[in-house]
């Protein structure tokens, strides 16, 4: 498109074919001749000023849109990786926790059946002991471990884990 010059003034013949808008357009006139002082050119100018304020207000909003929504999009990939980063920390963790809880229970179990053994006045070889044979938990402590896994095995499949706390 040529440029329009600025050193003088602009003439430019304008065909209009839409009869709506047209009717539009004799319609605002008559409206507002007063306010123009009956020039058509001075509302002609009115108008295409505004219509152009509107469409570059409207295509900055369009860029500061799409701007934001690369921010928004930036964030929740951030998001997406802090999440994920979370996840394998925690599963890292749940997984030493299990494990050094494993080993607890191994070891109370030992010292359990070292002081039954004392009670009894038994004497333990260490090498079973480090062999685990007293590593099991006693009978009545295995009956009860059944059922509390199988209580919250339970709760959790009915999806109530946070009633679960106010139970016990």
């Amino acid at each position: 498109m040529k440029e329009i010059s600025t050193h003088r003034t602009f003439e430019k013949k304008i065909r209009i074919y839409d009869v709506s808008l047209l009717q539009r357009l004799n319609k605002f006139l008559d409206e507002h001749r007063k306010l123009y002082r009956n020039n058509v050119n001075e509302i002609i100018v009115h108008l295409i000023r505004n219509g152009l304020e509107v469409e570059e207000i409207s295509e900055q909003n369009y860029n500061d849109y799409f701007g934001r929504f690369e921010t928004i999009s930036t964030k929740l990939t951030e998001l997406q990786t802090a999440i994920a980063n979370s996840n394998y920390s925690n599963q890292y963790n749940i997984k030493d926790l299990v494990c050094n809880i494993i080993i607890q229970q191994k070891l109370l179990a030992r010292i359990y059946n070292l002081a039954l053994a004392q009670n009894d006045h038994r004497t333990l070889k260490e090498d079973f002991i480090k062999a685990g044979f007293y590593d099991d938990l006693p009978d009545d402590l295995t009956d009860i471990y059944e059922d509390l896994t199988e209580h919250y095995d339970k709760v959790i499949e009915s999806k109530e884990f946070g009633k679960m706390q106010d139970e016990n």
